[in-house]
């Protein structure tokens, strides 16, 4: 994983977890139920695929990070 990849899984998850709009709107699928005027009722979810890259996605950067603790605890002489 590189660092870029790794960055737009921060980012994206990030602001989704924090309910900011960029991760709301771009993350989730919307589904407007009714409108009245300028004002939408809409459903957000995520379906099962989507859930499971995140999921995937966090562990793997998560390995990434104890791989790198793991190399740069190590005492290299």
């Amino acid at each position: 994983m590189g660092a870029d990849q790794a960055e737009v899984i921060w980012s994206g998850y990030s602001s989704l977890a924090h309910g900011d709009v960029y991760g709301t709107l771009s993350l989730v699928e919307r589904n407007i139920l009714e409108t009245q005027g300028r004002v939408s009722l809409t459903a957000l979810t995520s379906s099962p695929a989507n859930l499971f890259r995140a999921t995937d996605r966090t562990v793997a950067m998560m390995q990434r990070g104890f791989a790198l603790l793991k190399d740069r605890a190590t005492c290299h002489r």
